[in-house]
């Protein structure tokens, strides 16, 4: 069977570091009576399946039990890392449950923000800290208000085992004639990628959070990893989001 692994993205508040991460785009229960799919359930049937972080508390999720068809998904919620004292476990098969879940305990757990809208789904993936998050899913309803969330600090987010930053925001601020700009900050050099396109802004950030991993193995992640679809180096954040 063709499949794409990509990274699941998720609304991820400010302060969260995702300590590790094999999670992704696929539904394990899609390969419940299909577990022939070998590649399918070593990657992501396991019991070390997403782990994020901010300050004394840890959410953990994992499928068990591991690689087993009739298995499903936990998720346990730990404070300073009392295993034999959860704060919350909750499990389903369904990984959209699983999804919204967490990210109902990301934003229970960070700083209250007083405001209806959700933040716009990120890629997660491993060494990676969200620093800062305003970067809003306006829906219809809130397009007359879009410009007063359009600043030029959207997001900021960093990697310290490569020291790595990367900020996304609207330039010029609050205009209705600004662009995105994701700008990229490694060994004292920026480079930056200009774009009205959401998805291309999230798609390139996917890319470089990919390749600027936290255990820097190109062999490590998905299916597109090992095609050598996000092979970006140093010259390659150059090439793609600077276009020279």
């Amino acid at each position: 069977m063709d499949y794409e692994i990509r990274p699941q993205r998720l609304r991820i508040p400010s302060g969260w570091n995702i300590y590790y991460s094999n999670f992704s785009n696929i539904n394990l229960k899609d390969y419940i009576n299909k577990p022939d799919n070998n590649n399918i359930w070593l990657f992501e049937g396991n019991e070390d399946i997403f782990q994020i972080s901010k300050d004394d508390i840890l959410i953990d999720l994992g499928w068990y039990p591991m690689y087993d068809p009739d298995g499903t998904y936990i998720i346990e919620v730990v404070k300073n890392l009392n295993w034999f004292k959860l704060e919350d476990r909750f499990k389903s098969q369904d990984k959209d449950k699983i999804v919204e879940k967490i990210e109902n305990y990301l934003v229970h757990y960070a700083p209250y923000r007083p405001t209806k809208l959700k933040l716009e789904p990120l890629p997660a993936w491993i060494g990676w800290e969200v620093t800062y998050n305003s970067f809003f899913e306006i829906e219809e309803e809130h397009k007359n208000a879009a410009l007063f969330y359009l600043s030029d600090k959207l997001l900021a987010l960093q990697n310290n085992y490569h020291k790595i930053k990367v900020e996304l925001g609207w330039f010029p601020k609050h205009s209705p004639y600004g662009v995105y700009r994701l700008s990229v900050f490694l060994a004292e050099q920026e480079w930056w990628f200009d774009s009205l396109d959401k998805e291309e802004i999230i798609d390139h950030l996917e890319e470089i959070m990919l390749s600027y991993n936290y255990i820097h193995n190109p062999a490590s992640g998905f299916c597109t990893k090992q095609k050598h679809e996000l092979n970006l180096s140093i010259d390659g954040i150059r090439r793609v989001v600077s276009g020279y």
